[in-house]
């Protein structure tokens, strides 16, 4: 994902379930997610490149 922004839903190829993004470190190009499962668990610096938007051209599914 080139421009993640908070409150974005997203999922990410290394990580089970959807997310909010919830900071953006540009200068590093990570961002923290929050899990959306009712956990509130935070993965922090998850690489732009492993994000995906939620609805976009990649789905968690695909086998691509």
């Amino acid at each position: 994902m080139k421009r993640p922004q908070v409150g974005q839903n997203v999922w990410a190829e290394t990580l089970t379930g959807t997310f909010t993004i919830v900071a953006v470190h540009l200068d590093k190009s990570l961002a923290d997610l929050q899990s959306t499962d009712g956990t509130d668990a935070i993965q922090r610096d998850v690489p732009f490149g492993l994000i995906h938007a939620l609805g976009g051209d990649h789905s968690q599914t695909s086998r691509d």
